[in-house]
């Protein structure tokens, strides 16, 4: 009977995280990225870089685990699991290095 609920159990964590994950866009080197969304706070450099290559810029810098893409700069971010994205209608994209997060 325990073999059972385990197993169910796994099957909605495994279900609930493919849900999650399906909503992100996968880029270079494993980013995942929604547009217009901003990750508020937590900035520890910024980077003029083309839009596509903010992504790379997150994962170049050891420091940096979200990213935001706003008036040509790629802002890379600090934050801890806890933190959510916000809604920015200024905003061309934000991002997370999921192995950081």
């Amino acid at each position: 009977m325990k073999l059972i609920s385990i197993a169910s159990l796994l099957l909605v964590v495994v279900v609930a995280a493919t849900v999650v994950d399906a909503q992100h866009n996968t880029g270079d080197g494993g980013v995942k990225w929604l547009p217009n969304c901003d990750y508020f706070g937590g900035d520890i450099d910024r980077n003029r870089v083309p839009v596509e290559e903010c992504g790379r810029a997150c994962i170049d810098n050891p420091g940096c685990n979200h990213f935001t893409y706003v008036n040509g700069n790629c802002l890379l971010k600090r934050h801890d699991q806890s933190f959510r994205r916000k809604p920015c209608s200024a905003c061309d994209l934000c991002g997370f290095i999921p192995w950081r997060s």
